[in-house]
């Protein structure tokens, strides 16, 4: 079975459009420009132990099981970064970024309304430019794309953590009334920036706490 997601909103989508990538960008200006997984893709995944592994959507993208702890082992297609997370969770490849969510049907795109996935999980590396793809420093970089404010005018809150020695900037944005909030942590080095998106931000939720998990164990 597809999920097909509505369009319109603003929590995910709003996040996703101000990508510099230009599949993103092609995604907000033509809805009928589909971003689908390849239904027939076979997974590259090795095996540690569990004869029951999921298979990942991306034909390139690894998924090794630790079947004593109970996650998996996401590695994206390029090795640019590794993650772990639950098994409960699903990883759907969709080119420039890759979404987790807890169904294993596939997804397809056509602009998004954010709730429309339940909880997600998405991360994505991206070059350090701008939309004419000149490069920018970590500050501009910022500047640029994190916004100050929510679009109803709710501040937005950004603080420097540490996460295994790695210095990143956590953002929460509170979206709306209705969408609640959503976090992201951002990853720099010299020229690219690495982001872990959640939705919903409830910190109390058992989802949250699985993000917070995620990356507690993201390497680049």
């Amino acid at each position: 079975m597809v999920i097909i997601l509505a369009a319109g909103g603003y929590g995910l989508w709003h996040w996703l459009s101000r990508d510099t990538t230009s599949n993103v960008n092609e995604v907000e200006t033509d809805n009928t420009n589909t971003m689908a997984l390849n239904e027939n893709a076979e997974a590259n995944i090795n095996d540690v132990g569990d004869t029951n592994v999921n298979q990942n959507t991306n034909p390139t993208a690894a998924t090794n099981t630790n079947s004593a702890s109970g996650e998996k082992t996401f590695t994206s297609a390029d090795k640019s970064y590794s993650l772990k997370y639950p098994t409960a969770w699903y990883p759907h490849d969709l080119g420039d970024y890759v979404i987790f969510t807890k169904s294993a049907e596939e997804l397809t795109l056509e602009g998004t309304e954010g709730y429309a996935l339940g909880a997600q999980i998405i991360t994505r590396v991206e070059p350090m430019v701008d939309a004419d793809g000149q490069p920018l420093t970590k500050t501009q970089w910022i500047e640029a794309y994190v916004d100050e404010t929510s679009i109803d005018g709710n501040p937005v809150t950004t603080s420097d953590v540490t996460v295994n020695g790695r210095l990143m900037l956590k953002v929460i944005t509170p979206l709306s009334e209705v969408d609640g909030k959503d976090i992201v942590y951002y990853y720099f080095t010299a020229n690219q920036v690495y982001s872990l998106y959640h939705y919903p931000y409830l910190p109390a939720s058992s989802e949250t706490k699985n993000f917070e998990q995620v990356v507690q164990t993201f390497k680049p």
